[in-house]
């Protein structure tokens, strides 16, 4: 059970880590990711069964790799267009 809290606990850091590199210089995004990871991992903090908790897991680390590979923030040009 340790090793899960253990599991968990990493992948809350991880993804507070890649949100900030996701939504760099949008504050706005950056505050309501960090709301909402706070709400999603205390409304599971009460969970015991270990394959939920791997449930759980898995969908951390599926989050994290959308995070990393899927989230284009375009960014306001001095012509006043978007892109990368």
């Amino acid at each position: 059970m340790a090793s899960l809290r253990r599991e968990v606990l990493g992948g809350y850091r991880r993804l507070m880590r890649v949100r900030v590199v996701a939504f760099e210089d949008d504050t706005t995004m950056l505050e309501a990711s960090k709301q909402q990871l706070r709400i999603e991992f205390n409304k599971n903090k009460a969970v015991t069964d270990p394959s939920k908790i791997a449930g759980l897991i898995k969908g951390i680390n599926e989050v994290e790799e959308m995070l990393k590979y899927n989230i284009a923030q375009a960014r306001l040009n001095d012509r006043g267009n978007y892109g990368n």
